[in-house]
């Protein structure tokens, strides 16, 4: 099956389930192998990347600094460099509004294979806006709305917002119709004027009926 170039093709299959166990995980990969010729990637937890990359030939995406964004500086930079060594193709880490040297040291010591994530539904729009310039000025090519973990959905403002600073955006926080889907879509490219795809734009969403 050809990878389709619509929707879809931007889309992040997620499964970050606390609590999560091997025997759960190794039957919802079976329930996604049919599906990756049709997704950009899977998003799992750390220790399920080499689990994953063993069961499925998908690009694999995982997360750092996750969900609080608390964890100091030099861990998750050690995180992150095992969860590479371990196959991960990007991670999305959470972005630290206590330290923002973050962004710039992952960066420059691992390349430009990151999402940060602003939590964009409980943070003020003045720290967000901060947050962002510190991320695009550290080479980060994807501001990504929130961990999904914070019980807030991410908004059309949200997205809106995202899409004003001439980088990628990556949409997640209950997303579960192909009508906000559509929505947060033509939204990205209503603001950033740039047509919308795989390298500029992705959903992250659990929904399985989507795919």
């Amino acid at each position: 099956m050809k990878k389709q170039k619509g929707e879809e093709a931007m889309i992040e299959l997620t499964r970050l389930v606390d609590n999560d166990n091997a025997l759960d995980f190794g039957s919802w990969a079976e329930v996604v192998g049919p599906k990756i010729d049709r997704i950009h990637a899977v998003c799992v937890y750390g220790q399920y990347v080499k689990t994953i990359k063993s069961l499925l030939n998908v690009k694999v995406v995982t997360v750092s600094n996750f969900p609080h964004g608390s964890s100091k500086t030099e861990d998750v930079i050690k995180e992150v460099g095992v969860l590479f060594d371990n196959g991960a193709d990007e991670v999305d880490f959470v972005y630290n509004y206590n330290d923002n040297t973050l962004p710039s040291k992952l960066v420059k010591l691992y390349g430009q294979r990151f999402k940060a994530i602003l939590e964009t539904p409980i943070t003020p729009i003045s720290n967000v806006h901060d947050a962002c310039l510190v991320c695009v000025d550290s080479g980060v090519q994807f501001l990504k709305t929130s961990t999904g973990k914070n019980g807030k959905q991410t908004t059309i403002d949200h997205v809106t917002m995202l899409s004003s600073y001439g980088v990628g955006v990556k949409v997640s926080g209950g997303v579960k119709t192909k009508e906000q889907i559509a929505d947060y879509i033509s939204a990205f490219e209503s603001v950033s004027g740039v047509k919308p795809t795989e390298k500029n734009f992705r959903i992250g969403t659990s929904s399985l009926v989507l795919v």
